[in-house]
């Protein structure tokens, strides 16, 4: 990891971890949270999620916006709770004006709510999975490491390594 300074800012230090996915979810559907992060553990995936990666005493902002810049992956765990929440809104938002040309965004439908106007907008174009019909493993996490290879290896590489990881 690498510390951020900003000589203009009061806050201390941040630290800065690149992780291969970030996940934007409502705390409502931690539980799916939750078994997802133990499917990309057991993937060998790094990620980074607010319940695990927020220090005490740290300004939860600074770390949200550093993981969100330095991920490979934005994992969008789309839902009528994480369109009614405030920090699934921004992080969304975040992502799209600081991040999207560089990383993949990957929606998760967990239900069938009716997208908010800016969210359809921006998932117009993005292929997604619904929970309902393509369970987590394999799909989801298939999904998730083929944007992490495909960012990081020439695309022949990619059948090779799947074949391999999976």
């Amino acid at each position: 990891f690498v510390f951020d300074y900003d000589l203009n800012d009061n806050h201390l230090p941040v630290k800065t971890m690149i992780y291969d996915v970030f996940i934007s979810y409502s705390h409502q559907d931690s539980e799916v949270a939750n078994e997802l992060c133990a499917l990309l553990v057991s993937a060998g995936v790094s990620y980074y999620i607010d319940s695990d990666r927020i220090d005490g005493g740290s300004y939860f902002s600074d770390s949200i916006a550093n993981a969100i810049s330095h991920c490979k992956v934005f994992l969008l765990l789309v839902s009528q709770n994480s369109m009614k929440s405030e920090y699934v809104n921004k992080e969304l938002h975040y992502f799209v004006h600081h991040k999207l040309p560089t990383a993949s965004l990957v929606p998760y439908r967990l239900d069938n709510s009716i997208l908010k106007n800016d969210w359809d907008l921006v998932l117009s174009d993005v292929h997604y999975r619904r929970m309902s019909k393509e369970p987590m493993a394999p799909y989801l996490i298939h999904d998730i490491l083929v944007c992490i290879l495909d960012l990081c290896c020439p695309m022949y590489f990619i059948p090779f390594i799947l074949l391999v990881v999976i």
